[in-house]
């Protein structure tokens, strides 16, 4: 029966998170991006200059959500993975998508002075700087918390550095295609030379 009312609330959170919260486009001129925030929220403190952004989210369980977005002064190589083992133990890795890149996340678990609390946290490939995403709450908001960074994840509109196959197919097919072209270039050179060679020991064989 406990399992049953843990599982309970965490859906009736998961419910009331996804149907109400959002959005209120929100743009960054910094970095240059744009993400879609909970519209039901309320801003906290910021701790420090690299924090964006610091949202409190009810859930409506008497429950709430903090959201936070930060900026990691770098950008994020496409082979670079999380290392788990200098996580938190308990921690695992956790994949979402966002413009058609899968980006690798992670949850957390976070002891709080006996409260048992899980962050959900991803980093996106922006130009010209990272950022970090951070859905952190309780326990029995596990799920929240996860849909909600996929939500938040999914809304982030801005450039990267990171290349879709689309992109580094088309790059391929130009260099491809410039290569080409420098290859029929020189080869014609070559042709043409021979040709004028063969031309003037013509010319001189006739003259004998």
């Amino acid at each position: 029966m406990k399992n049953f009312w843990r599982c309970f609330t965490a859906c009736t959170a998961f419910v009331l998170v996804t149907s109400a919260v959002f959005a209120r486009p929100v743009q960054n001129a910094a970095i240059g991006f744009s993400i879609d925030l909970p519209e039901a929220s309320a801003e906290l403190p910021r701790e420090n200059a690299n924090v964006l952004y610091s949202l409190k989210v009810p859930t409506g369980n008497e429950g709430a959500l903090v959201l936070g977005v930060g900026r990691m002064h770098g950008t994020l190589a496409r082979d670079s993975h999380i290392k788990v083992d200098l996580l938190p133990k308990g921690s695992r890795l956790e994949d979402y998508v966002w413009r058609g890149f899968h980006v690798e996340g992670a949850r957390v678990p976070i002891d709080a002075n006996g409260t048992q609390l899980i962050s959900h946290r991803v980093q996106i490939p922006l130009r010209p700087e990272a950022i970090q995403i951070e859905v952190t709450g309780r326990l029995e908001d596990d799920l929240a918390a996860k849909d909600l960074l996929s939500q938040l994840v999914a809304s982030v509109d801005g450039k990267s550095d990171w290349l879709s196959d689309e992109e580094r197919s088309e790059r391929l097919g130009q260099g491809i295609g410039g290569l080409v072209v420098i290859l029929a270039a020189a080869t014609y050179a070559v042709v043409a030379r021979r040709r004028r060679k063969a031309k003037t020991i013509a010319t001189a064989s006739e003259g004998h």
